[in-house]
């Protein structure tokens, strides 16, 4: 397809985040997307309706902070556009199609960052049998000044996800060294967002559930990495793989939360 030839010729993915996979990965969720469509709109709808009703918390409203921001599929853009000074889309890199619909708005700004502040070093140490691997100790804006809305958006479990596969598949550090890197990347990502002021929305899945032909529940997975979740908030299910005729045999949902400001949330 074409606009994945421009995507991949023209991304602005760097080198290390394209060897471990996280240009084919933003690639593979448009084009699950187009697929499953249906089944993942009403949990758009409903990443998007939470996102508003954070915003409407804001006593001020110059600045949101969307962090995860991908294909935009979960995210409100105009309405934020509408109601804030300014709205900072942040995520590892922004394809050429969301860079496309960001310009339509003149307060959109894109940021490319990663949030956990290790994957670079990750795939340095990837080469080198033993090597230790970095503590994450996000600071993105911190220090600047404060946004008013700040949402981590379907992203915190997914955090882990590339570069445990990476450093599985790379065979030169131990499983328990890995699982370590991962629990502290959940870890440090709900620390960070404790430090932020304003409001911080945060929408995450915590359970993966597996179901077979008739469905009947297979198992249940935890998708934060022996982390518990801290925050009561609004529960829903998004059907990740919905049973298709090419894929009968059994579906897969995630157990998704939506807090609509932690700081007034805890479980």
């Amino acid at each position: 397809m074409w606009s994945e030839l421009v995507e991949r010729v023209w991304s602005e993915c760097p080198l290390h985040l394209r060897d471990m996979g996280y240009l084919n990965e933003m690639l593979g969720i448009r084009d699950r997307w187009r697929s499953f469509k249906t089944a993942w709109e009403p949990h758009c709808q409903r990443s998007r309706q939470l996102v508003l009703a954070a915003a409407e918390r804001c006593v001020r409203r110059r600045r949101a902070v969307v962090i995860g921001s991908g294909w935009l599929h979960d995210v409100p853009l105009a309405e934020l556009a509408e109601r804030f000074e300014e709205v900072l889309l942040v995520d590892l890199f922004h394809p050429q199609g969301v860079r496309w619909q960001a310009s339509r708005y003149k307060n959109v700004r894109l940021q490319a960052a990663d949030i956990t502040g290790t994957l670079e070093a990750v795939w340095r140490a990837a080469e080198v049998p033993g090597s230790p691997l970095p503590q994450s100790a996000p600071g993105l804006l911190v220090d600047a000044d404060p946004a008013d809305l700040t949402v981590s958006l379907n992203i915190l479990s997914q955090l882990p996800c590339k570069p445990e596969r990476y450093l599985r598949q790379r065979g030169h550090h131990s499983a328990s060294a890995i699982a370590a890197y991962c629990h502290n990347l959940i870890v440090a990502h709900l620390d960070y967002l404790r430090r932020l002021a304003g409001v911080v929305c945060l929408i995450a899945d915590r359970e993966i559930l597996t179901f077979d032909s008739t469905g009947k529940l297979l198992r249940s997975e935890p998708t934060l990495y022996g982390v518990d979740f801290p925050y009561r908030g609004e529960e829903w299910i998004w059907p990740l793989v919905p049973r298709q005729t090419h894929y009968p045999h059994h579906t897969q949902h995630l157990r998704v939360i939506g807090v609509i400001d932690i700081h007034d949330s805890r479980g």
